[in-house]
């Protein structure tokens, strides 16, 4: 596996901060970028590819744009057709940046005013992933097609139960072995596994069940409950298991720190040796 990626947010002007966070990354040896930006701001791609560059880094991957308004598995169509339109475009800036992946929701999270109660998904949780899985497949299929034509991967993100589906990774993985496209894989993103846990078993049980169709990884940690994105070592994940799942996985994958703090809280994060070597030992460094 590459040296590890690391998100970082560009929807402000690549000045200031977004240069602070680069000097950050680059000192602690990153030279690969997610871009992760809110909806609505306008990019100037040459820009930011012109200062990231100056970093000696680039980016590998976007994440795809989300939100209620965004559901590849939604039941009314033209919500679909809006996500699956959002999806081509994302593929299309991701290509103006120089990377080649985009990372989707396979939902959106479900409304509190419909009184689904999560933490009893078990009793209704069948029900709803047997209505929207057929729609969510369409959407991948679709996806396979543009990937295949932009020559994008579109990496399909496990995500945690408040979203309509895709919180068991391992129904998520069949599904996209059923699309069966090299266009369509699964990132898989262990601190959302770690929060469904008691559901579906520990991280390193999950991916064992997934390993042969993920080529992205997002890695973050949480004490099991919450997903609070901590640092890996701050939370209860059994990093020692999961990287020797890890060892078997597709040499390509890509393992991203997904962080979402200050440029001052990342740069001292990055300097604890046990984020360096859990990082480390997980991109097979």
């Amino acid at each position: 596996m590459p040296f590890p990626s690391v998100s970082i947010s560009i929807e402000t002007e690549p000045v200031n901060s977004f240069e602070r966070y680069l000097q950050v990354y680059h000192d602690a040896g990153f030279r690969q970028l997610q871009a992760f930006w809110r909806r609505g701001v306008i990019m100037d791609t040459d820009r930011l590819v012109k200062v990231v560059n100056q970093f000696d880094c680039c980016f590998d991957s976007v994440h795809g744009r989300f939100g209620n308004d965004l559901d590849p598995s939604s039941l009314d169509e033209g919500v679909r057709r809006r996500t699956i339109e959002a999806a081509e475009e994302d593929g299309e800036f991701a290509r103006e940046l120089g990377g080649s992946i985009v990372i989707i929701h396979p939902s959106c999270k479900i409304p509190k005013e419909l009184g689904f109660d999560i933490a009893d998904r078990g009793s209704w949780g069948d029900a709803v992933e047997a209505e929207r899985g057929p729609m969510l497949m369409q959407s991948m299929e679709e996806m396979a097609g543009i990937g295949e034509e932009l020559e994008v991967l579109f990496a399909v993100e496990n995500v945690p139960g408040k979203l309509w589906i895709g919180c068991d990774s391992v129904q998520l993985a069949e599904m996209i072995r059923r699309v069966d496209s090299p266009f369509v894989r699964m990132c898989f993103d262990v601190g959302h596994a770690h929060v469904e846990s008691d559901r579906y078993g520990s991280c390193a049980e999950q991916l064992s069940r997934c390993l042969d169709v993920v080529s992205y990884f997002h890695v973050h940690d949480n004490d099991g409950k919450r997903d609070s994105h901590e640092a890996p070592g701050d939370g209860t994940v059994d990093w020692n298991e999961l990287s020797r799942v890890m060892k078997d996985a597709n040499g390509d994958a890509i393992v991203m720190l997904e962080m979402f703090r200050g440029v001052e809280e990342m740069g001292e994060v990055l300097e604890r040796p046990i984020v360096c070597e859990i990082l480390h030992d997980l991109a097979g460094g």
